[in-house]
């Protein structure tokens, strides 16, 4: 090769390296959002956002982008809390039945009682029905709260599977949450409007296992 043709290629390699360092590293993602939805492809979208976005846009271009924001992944401490209201819960229906089997005669005259509109309890069985229904408050109580953690990991996993694809033991893992927004011009309709969208994607490690590659979900997207 000539050394004017060995210039040839040093110099379009520096372009193409500039060209990438002058972009966003986010246009990948934005372009792959939106192309998405103006197919109206509901798949593709479901793999990588959490949001959706119901106009045809025309023209999208990035403003500018925050830093990364890095906090600690939310998914331990949520699976954490699911397990301290699991055994809660245990603890309770052994105290409960406990308490039964120290009392089944008072406790089930007391059940029969609260099971009738209106019913009175004796003086002689007050004592033990305010035990009882401390019991069973605190139970429904906690089935409730335990409902709403379940949930929470739920959604959280999904929002981690997205990151993170697929994975067994995911709520084994641990790590950091990265956050950052990015602002947009969106064409829609032949009128521009400025819009930020929320990126976030998770850096995370199972015990014995290198980290998990990640990549970008959209998290959000609001008109300014």
């Amino acid at each position: 090769m000539s050394d004017r043709g060995a210039l040839g290629i040093i110099v379009a390699l520096a372009v193409a390296g500039l060209s990438v360092a002058c972009g966003h590293p986010e246009q990948r993602v934005v372009d792959q959002y939106f192309n998405a939805v103006n197919a109206q492809d509901n798949q593709t979208l479901a793999s990588f956002a959490a949001v959706k976005f119901a106009k045809k846009v025309d023209r999208w271009k990035i403003v500018s982008t925050t830093e990364e924001q890095r906090t600690p992944a939310q998914l331990p401490s949520l699976v954490a809390k699911v397990t301290e209201l699991d055994l809660a819960f245990a603890d309770n229906k052994k105290a409960y039945l406990g308490y039964f089997n120290a009392n089944p005669k008072e406790v089930s005259t007391v059940q029969d009682l609260l099971k009738k509109e209106n019913a009175k309890i004796p003086p002689n069985l007050q004592t033990y029905a305010a035990e009882w229904q401390k019991f069973t408050q605190k139970e429904r109580e906690l089935k409730k709260s335990l409902a709403e953690a379940k949930d929470a990991v739920e959604r959280e996993k999904h929002n981690v599977s997205l990151s993170l694809g697929n994975l067994e033991d995911i709520e084994t893992l641990t790590g950091e949450m990265v956050t950052k927004t990015v602002e947009l011009v969106l064409t829609i309709a032949g009128e521009p409007k400025g819009y930020v969208m929320g990126l976030r994607k998770y850096d995370m490690q199972g015990t014995g296992v290198a980290r998990v590659v990640s990549r970008w979900v959209i998290s959000s997207l609001e008109e300014r």
